[in-house]
This record gives structure tokens, sequence and C-alpha cells, in this order.
């Protein structure tokens, strides 16, 4: 899957290649649909409105929309309490955006050079700084559901804003064999199975937990909603289940949410994440020996990392194969101003040249000129003859765009927003400029496309022939003296602005079924991917796709398989079949293993009890 999402720091690129003027019919976009209307109350699941006559009326506030992959797409209130709207007035939308009617400029802005560094010449290897990588952070929605039936009750729940990661619990279970014993014990109130004595309880009960699923470094719980089946729909001819058991949850959840407070997730989040919360669910179609349903929501905070898919809006896309620390990547020498700049990512030249992105050239160039702008105006805002050339400069080369805007106004304009919200330049498919003029605008401002480099003196040394040839002492000191030292390349590289943005298809956002290329047991150097960061894979090889299995079996592999079976389903036959046929992460068994979609409910029945049958043959 390819789709980008909403960063929390995201800005509007230099390059602009969409149009900004008519954008209210974007589909993350909500209008007012009354003729108008007074902004009362703004909460985390309504937009309240007074109509003139008084009357007043509510829309449902949408803040994270929910895909597969855990990609989460944002949306914000774009109106204030006191606001007046009238009809069709965008109230809700994508965040971070200057103009309402603007829509997400997705991507952020970033200094890239072109050059094969750390030896990466593979057409796709990107090299990031780690600053980069936390400024491509992004945050995931993710909700986990468990059922509570007669045979379990709740003991804990992660309190809100609790840090966790993959195999974490994030919730831990009482689970009883001996349910008629317990109930019996707990109606008599004798030996107090829930009192002060562990053991005791202990010798009717077993702790189970419902866990952080795989792929997750960080996240946090952000909300947790219990809901009791207090009308089970119980067949006529079946016995009413005791729910003694699980009804001692009553005291826990209660105790719970008395003290539960989302403030830290307001604290650590931007606010339209933060906002989304839990809204109650239909219990009816629950099984009469479901006590409760929990469902506890966790924000997971990604950054790029090996193995990310980065591209820029001309489909120049590459695998980050390496994050360095910041000290260790280039820097760009502005020729004009002499201005250092710290590299953020460097792309091999190859991957443009040989795919043959002359975008590519067309927006790094004219970030050049942005920025060369941007700096004279901070010039000339400094004296009364500087102000009189700032207002024809800018509408020379942004076609009049800020005409209708007097010098002080522009000079506000300037202080108060990013570089790029004010001197982006709007190119696509049908763009007004062509190369001949950019190349003339570059000449005019005394700008060129390729910039002085300074390399770190570290890495343009043969550190290993350095290692043989002296002492460790005498290494540690040369290392250490090269710490910090930069050195100019001797020709000029290419170097610009460019707009990324993250792709979400990385293997890390998989689900399928695992086995070892090189038999029962699993090296994790040779069996997970890119530089072994595939964490995913708990521990079990390689995976296998829909359709590696339809070949399979078209070939009659039937001992791979089931030695894919064997090495994969080490808890539950259901997980191997879910996760075997690709058919969803949507629902959670009591394990907190996640069970597919629930429209799959029946067939994944049905094709369980094959494969039990197949396997008895």
């Amino acid at each position: 899957m390819k789709q980008s999402i909403p960063l929390p720091n995201a800005q509007r690129s230099i390059v602009d290649t969409g149009n900004t003027e008519e954008l209210k019919d974007n589909v993350l976009n909500e209008q007012f649909k009354y003729p108008k209307g007074k902004v009362k109350k703004i909460t985390e699941t309504e937009m309240i409105f007074e109509l003139p006559d008084g009357k007043e009326v509510s829309v449902p506030r949408r803040t994270a929309i929910q895909s597969i992959n855990d990609v989460s797409v944002y949306v914000e209130p774009k109106v204030k309490v006191g606001q007046v709207v009238r009809e069709g007035d965008v109230i809700a939308g994508t965040p971070e955006i200057p103009k309402s009617l603007d829509t997400y400029k997705s991507g952020l802005n970033t200094l890239v050079l072109f050059h094969a560094y750390f030896g990466k010449i593979n057409e796709d290897a990107l090299v990031i700084s780690q600053s980069y990588a936390e400024r491509m952070e992004s945050f995931s929605i993710i909700d986990l559901s468990l059922d509570i039936k007669t045979t379990g009750a709740i003991k804990w729940i992660a309190p809100i804003g609790t840090k966790l990661k993959s195999g974490d619990a994030v919730m831990t279970l009482y689970k009883t064999f001996t349910l008629d014993e317990v109930n019996k014990a707990i109606n008599e109130k004798l030996g107090g199975i829930f009192g002060d004595s562990e053991e005791e309880i202990s010798k009717y009960t077993v702790e189970d937990y419902l866990k952080i699923p795989n792929n997750i470094d960080e996240c946090y719980v952000s909300d947790v909603m219990v809901q009791k089946n207090v009308a089970p729909k119980i067949p006529r001819s079946t016995k009413k289940p005791d729910y003694s058991f699980s009804s001692t949850s009553d005291a826990v959840v209660n105790a719970y949410m008395k003290d539960m407070s989302r403030k830290v997730i307001y604290d650590k989040f931007p606010e339209y994440v933060a906002a989304d919360r839990l809204r109650p669910i239909n219990l009816d179609s629950k099984d009469y020996k479901v006590a409760y349903t929990v469902r506890i929501r966790i924000i997971k905070r990604t950054l790029a990392m090996i193995g990310s898919k980065i591209t820029n809006r001309y489909g120049g896309k590459g695998v980050v194969s390496e994050v360095v620390p910041d000290e260790l990547m280039p820097i760009m020498v502005d020729k004009a101003s002499g201005k250092q700049y710290r590299v953020e990512v460097v792309m091999n030249p190859y991957s443009t040249v040989n795919r043959k992105i002359s975008g590519v050239l067309m927006e790094s160039n004219l970030g050049y000129i942005a920025h060369k702008i941007y700096e004279l105006v901070e010039k000339y805002k400094t004296s009364e003859s500087g102000k009189k050339k700032i207002m024809p400069l800018v509408n020379k080369y942004y076609k009049d765009r800020y005409k209708d805007m007097d010098v002080d106004e522009f000079i506000k304009f300037h202080e108060k927003h990013p570089l790029e919200d004010v001197y982006y330049f709007n190119v696509g498919s049908y763009s007004n400029y062509s190369m001949e003029e950019v190349e003339e605008w570059m000449d005019e401002l005394g700008i060129e496309s390729q910039s002085d480099i300074l390399m770190p003196e570290i890495q343009l040394t043969d550190l290993n022939e350095l290692k043989e040839n002296l002492s460790p002492e005498e290494y540690e000191k040369m290392v250490k003296k090269m710490s910090g030292k930069f050195v100019k390349v001797n020709k000029k590289l290419q170097c610009g602005w460019l707009t990324l943005i993250q792709l979400y298809h990385i293997p890390s956002y998989s689900n399928k079924v695992f086995s070892s290329l090189f038999g029962n047991e699993i090296d994790p150097r040779r069996d997970e991917p890119v530089m072994g960061k595939g964490r995913y894979r708990r521990g079990e090889g390689q995976k296998i796709g829909e359709m590696e299995l339809s070949a399979l079996l078209a070939r009659n592999a039937q001992d791979f398989i089931t030695a894919a079976k064997k090495d994969t389903v080490k808890e539950d036959n259901q997980l191997f079949l879910n996760n075997l046929l690709g058919l969803g992460l949507t629902i959670t068994d009591e394990k907190g293993y996640r069970q597919g979609g629930s429209s799959y409910k029946n067939e994944l029945s049905k094709l369980k009890t094959k494969f039990r049958l197949k396997g008895q043959k």
C-alpha cells in the first residue's frame, strides 16, 4: 500500500504541485450545511453550533481516520468558539494548514545531497540523519479489543499514558478452569477469592494477558473503554450463566475510570491526535457468555528507520539503508551567502539519472531560488531603501501573488510564517515555469545548481588501514582528533531542497506466514531482512504471502506448508489460517492475537474445520 500520512511537524513544500484556490470539495473537509451559525462549543466528540433562531445543532467530530497497515489520517477543527460561519465554510479539515481551504501539503522540506555516501551505490539507497528520522515521525491510532467471558475477570489495565512496546501487557486477566468452584466460593464468600491472599487466588486461577501487537517499538495507552453486556441474549433452551466470577471486574473497572485522566496524552501529542476517543459499540451480537468487552486505544509513534521507503513527488523512491548521527552528515555551503546547511538526506544520483526524473532538478533549483529571495527580503527589510526593493522582487518571481499587499504587510507576513508558506512555487503537470526560465532566474540571483560540500574527515579516511598500522592507543587518538572536522570535497555536487514523503508498504507493516529458509532453527541474521531490522518477524523466519501459498498449493508443496504452519502457530491454529489467507487485522481473540476482519467470521470457522478434517486424513 502506497499511502503517505500527515506528519505533525510537516511543512508546506517550497515547490507546491497543487492548486490551492478551490479545494472545498476535498474529501477530508467538513463543510457547514446551514445558512448561518455561531460556534458554541467544541469537544472531543462534537462541534456544537447555534443557529440564528437559537436552535443548537451538533456535528460529530472526526479526528483519526484509521486505515490498514497502522496508517492514520487526521482531521482537526478549522473553527474556534465564537466564530460565525456560513453555509459551505470549512469547519474541519486536515491539520497544519495555514489556509482553511488548502488540502494537506504532505511531506517535509528536505535538504538532499546527490552522492553515493557511505559507498551506497544501490539505486534505491538513502542515508538520512537521526534528526531527520525523528522529523519524519508519524502517529497511528490502533485499537485493541478483548471480550471477557464468564471464565475471566480483569485484574489490571495499563494507566493512560503508559509507554509500551510489542509484547508488553496492556491488560492482565484472571482465568479459571474451575468456574463452578470459583463461583461457589465467591457466592458463599469462602476463602476470599479476591481478598488479600494471592496464594488463595492462584489455587483457582492463572494469569492471562492482552499484549501489544507486533511491529511496535513505541506506543502509549491513549484511551480505555469497558462495556458491560447488561442484556445478553440467552437462548431459551440455555440456562443463564453464572456471572459471579467475571463481575468481580467491576471493582477494578470502577477504580480505573474514577482515576482516569487523559491530560498526559494532550501533553504528549498534538490535539488532533489526542482528541480521538473510543466510542461505545453495540454489544447485541456478542455471545451471551461475554460479560464485558474491553477496548484499549494506543497511539503508535514511528520514526523513519532502516527499510523505510521515502519518495519525492516525481517518483524518485528510495529505501533508507543508513540512519547516522547528525554530526556525520555532510554540510552544504551556499555560494552567495556563505551559509552552511546540514544535509538531511543523501540520495544516490543514479536514482534520478537512470529514472530520468527531470522534475527533481526543477524542484531543487526552485528551492534554491526560494531561499535566495527569502534571504534578500531579510536583508532589504532593515533599511528604507531596501524596503523599496522588496515588492518588485517578490512580484516578479511570484507572478503578482502579493500584489495587493503593501511592503509593511508583506514583511509581517514574511516574519510570521515559515519560509515554505510564503515562498513556495506552484509547479506540476501544467506548470507555467520552464527550465530555461528557472535557469535565467538563477543567473539573475547568482545561484548555481551545484554547491561546495564539506564531508566529515572521519568519513574520508580509511579507518581499517589506520587500525592495521597504528597501535590501539594511537588509533583512538587519531579518530578522536578527526572527530568534528570537515574537509571540502574537491568538486561541487548537486544539492538542493526537495519535498520527501514516506511510503507505507515496507515489510514491517505486513502480516503473513513465516518459515525459515534454512530449516527449523531460525537464524535472525539469515532470516531477517534489511540489516537485521526485521523484528516484526518475531523469530519465525521468512514470510509467505497468499500468492505464494496458492503457488505452493498448486505444486503440491504440502510438506513445506505444514512446516510453515508448525513454525508459525505456537498458540492458535486460527491465527495461522487468518495470516495464511490474508483476511485482515481487525479483531483480537482472548489472548490478544489478531484474528481478522469481522465479515470473515463464518468463513474462518469453516476453513478451520476444513483444515482440521484434512489433517486427520
